[in-house]
């Protein structure tokens, strides 16, 4: 298969929410723009440790116990090889009900004042237990409780002014850019309080 060529996105920090649910790995990926000058590891360390920190103790304690969370692997995308770091305070969630399986999700969306023709961006969360759902619906009382965690993301991370909350986009109508760009996020919302799917990644495909 063709390798994908690196786009480069200036100024900007990936950071991937590392964990397991019965066994397969969970990843959610979040960006920050920093808001003046260039990302050096003495910045770096405390974004992904706040990054640690607020999904340890805002989304966490809301999943199931059988959701192991591992670590924030952090990314610097203004080059290829740029800085690296990884944070992890190591935790299970704190439901005890049973748990869903693994493909049954909520999608949380990231509002950014962009229209995205291939969807909004944000993140599938799994982990849920059976009184979180209810038919094919998510229960909007603990859809509510993650959103909200999220919502206070920005706060998290934000002290002093240096990181803000963004989305990326590497692609124009199908090509790619010279240079990702970003989107300012106002906040999260529920997609939809349908169950949504997270489908297993096949190669090939």
């Amino acid at each position: 298969m063709p390798v994908t060529p690196f786009i480069p996105v200036p100024g900007t920090v990936q950071c991937t929410i590392e964990g397991e649910y019965f066994g397969d790995k969970v990843l959610n990926n979040l960006y920050f723009k920093k808001i003046d000058g260039i990302i050096t590891p003495q910045l770096l360390a405390p974004l992904v440790q706040a990054v640690d920190g607020w999904w340890a103790s805002a989304i966490v304690p809301y999943l199931s116990n059988s959701y192991n969370y591992l670590r924030v692997n952090a990314r610097d995308l203004t080059v290829a090889n740029g800085l690296v770091f990884s944070n992890g305070t190591s935790d299970i969630g704190g439901l005890t009900q049973p748990g869903m399986p693994g493909n049954v999700t909520l999608s949380v969306s990231f509002q950014d004042g962009f229209a995205h023709r291939g969807g909004k961006p944000g993140n599938r969360i799994s982990g849920l237990v059976e009184p979180n759902v209810v038919g094919n619906s998510i229960a909007v009382d603990w859809a509510a409780t993650i959103v909200a965690g999220y919502n206070v993301l920005p706060a998290s991370v934000s002290a002093g002014g240096t990181w803000a909350w963004v989305t990326v986009s590497r692609y124009f109508e199908g090509q790619p850019r010279a240079f990702g760009i970003n989107g300012f996020i106002t906040a999260a919302s529920v997609a939809s309080y349908k169950v949504h799917t997270m489908r297993r990644r096949v190669n090939g495909r």
